[in-house]
């Protein structure tokens, strides 16, 4: 049989539930959920951290691990500019974890949640013959006038990124090889990963800012998502793809294109962005005057949403593979 195509089962389930999402909510297709609160919006996502598929045990201290699934789920708030009220964590725990294993996982979780500004709020304890299991759901609010979806964009319009790329896909390189020394910067950006809070509130904030998501599975695979979206296409300029010095040793190392190992490289947790086009050298310079980092162009949407494209010193080349879908692993 052939395998699970992630996307295929999201656009289904978001078909769905359609019939059953009340007027003036916004559904399944974003980062997360929107639901009318005042003048405002309760911004609400979910996200599961399985061991086996999104960590191992061996890879870090429990305390380590819990803080990570916090990080990560709240960087879907990020992506919709909202500010974080708080968490609710389900944990489905191995009965065979060392003495005080839960303890550290749970004290992680809370002090994540509490350094992000997202108490823990509650949550929920099983068993599970199988590996560990969270699943991690994230309340924010944003003002009605302030969230940005990934279905604003418009033929035209500039795709950029926030940062650089590659470095979390160095840093889980270096992980499943064994040789992770704790000082990498690459290991730190993979297992504790900052949501870009205060910059998706910002881009937010800009109207020449079209649509927004997070690059959690990275440029290869979240772009498309933006741009169909968006009812568009996309072209990447992959010698724009801003790339971390190294990201780009480990990529060497390990016999891949540097360029590529940033393209398809996933967990980075930075902002991508369509930007009306004549505002965006504006915009990117009033934001590295703002957070000191790049808001780097790495391609544009355009009007036909079949053509998926990518460029590269001038040429047309093939569109990068994806580093990992679930249902694929690997290079799927």
């Amino acid at each position: 049989m052939p395998p699970l195509d992630e996307d295929a089962l999201l656009r289904r389930a978001a078909r769905l539930a359609a019939g059953d999402i009340p007027a003036g909510w916004v559904g399944p297709g974003d980062d997360a959920a929107l639901v009318p609160r005042g003048d405002g919006w309760l911004v609400v996502s979910t996200d599961l951290s399985v061991e086996g598929t999104h960590f191992r045990r061996e890879w870090a201290s429990p305390r380590v691990l819990g803080g990570r699934a916090v990080r990560v789920a709240i960087s879907d708030l990020a992506a919709m500019g909202a500010d974080p009220l708080g968490v609710l964590v389900s944990a489905a725990l191995p009965a065979d974890l060392p003495e005080g294993f839960a303890e550290e996982l749970i004290a992680g979780i809370e002090e994540a949640a509490g350094t992000l500004g997202a108490p823990l709020l509650g949550g929920d304890l099983a068993g599970t013959a199988m590996g560990i299991v969270l699943d991690v759901t994230v309340l924010g609010e944003a003002p009605r006038e302030r969230v940005r979806l990934r279905s604003g964009g418009r033929s035209g319009d500039v795709l950029a990124v926030t940062g650089s790329l590659g470095l979390a896909r160095a840093g889980l390189h270096l992980l499943e090889a064994g040789r992770a020394p704790a000082e990498a910067a690459a290991v730190r950006r993979f297992l504790v990963p900052e949501p870009r809070l205060a910059e998706g509130r910002w881009l937010a904030g800009r109207p020449e800012v079209r649509a927004m998501m997070d690059l959690s599975d990275g440029l290869a695979v979240d772009a498309p998502r933006l741009a169909a979206a968006s009812g568009c296409g996309v072209v990447l300029e992959l010698d724009h793809v801003p790339r971390n010095p190294e990201a780009d040793i480990v990529a060497r190392e390990a016999g891949e294109d540097p360029v590529l190992f940033a393209a398809a490289g996933g967990e980075d947790y930075e902002l991508l962005v369509a930007v009306e086009p004549g505002a965006f050298e504006a915009l990117a310079g009033a934001f590295v005057r703002e957070f000191g980092r790049p808001l780097s162009p790495v391609g544009r949407l355009l009007e036909d949403p079949a053509r998926r494209e990518a460029v590269r010193n001038g040429v047309p080349v093939a569109f990068p593979a994806p580093g990992f879908t679930h249902f694929r692993g690997e290079g799927g």
